[in-house]
């Protein structure tokens, strides 16, 4: 698992021995292991209009996504079927720790039952939306209908 934050002590204490824990990896080694990895849990709830950064950047390696079913990004990575929600942030998982044990679970195995084509579909849905070349033509258009 790759990040850091304030519950580290209480994932290493849950995760056991077989569970690797690396911290926070400087942003040109993530995208450079990103390929390697089976796939990306994004459990993050951030507000911001625009997808995060990661989960594109996951896309871009192939990865697919699990995303918690409250994040606000969901909608359209799922409807593209590059992710997956996981009920780990609800009321009742916070009530009965093994419903989001057994959800994550079963998020892990669609995506490890999804292998190449899943993730050939990530990268594709990447290329369609998400390239430089088309966040420049946005940007442009921006731009342009501003009068700029």
């Amino acid at each position: 698992l790759v990040g850091d934050g304030p519950q580290r002590a209480e994932l290493e204490r849950l995760a056991g021995p077989e569970v690797q824990l690396r911290g926070a990896l400087p942003a040109h080694q993530l995208r450079q292991e990103m390929p390697g990895y089976s796939g990306l849990v994004f459990a993050g709830l951030c507000p911001e209009a625009a997808a995060p950064l990661v989960v594109v950047e996951a896309l871009a390696a192939g990865l697919p996504v699990l995303m918690t079913r409250t994040s606000p990004h969901a909608g359209p990575f799922v409807a593209a079927e590059v992710a997956r929600t996981v009920s780990a942030d609800s009321p009742k998982i916070t009530a009965e720790p093994q419903l989001a044990t057994d959800d994550l679970l079963a998020g892990i195995a669609w995506a490890d039952s999804g292998g190449a084509t899943l993730r050939r579909r990530c990268r594709t849905w990447f290329d369609r939306n998400f390239t430089e070349e088309l966040w420049v033509r946005r940007l442009e258009q921006v731009y342009h209908d501003c009068g700029a």
